[in-house]
């Protein structure tokens, strides 16, 4: 199974022994999805910023505004 995250973020990982704290990290907090209470938090959002990353670290951010969107997520 490959893990989330870069090989310097692993190799630090071991270097720090912080490899079984991270893999609980990502076995219990990371998800590939938003669930029910992050897309409720982000619908009362007036302005959000969504970044991402791509395997060579190229990165995008871009800002979503405009009024919240009340019971949005019930769709």
């Amino acid at each position: 199974m490959k893990l989330p995250g870069s090989k310097g973020e692993h190799r630090l990982q071991k270097e720090l022994a912080t490899t079984k704290k991270a893999q609980s990290f990502y076995n219990k907090q990371m998800l590939d999805h938003l669930n029910p209470v992050m897309r409720e938090f982000l619908a009362n959002q007036e302005i959000v910023f969504i970044a991402t990353s791509d395997a060579r670290g190229e990165c995008d951010c871009s800002l979503r505004n405009g009024p919240p969107r009340l019971g949005s997520c019930d769709r």
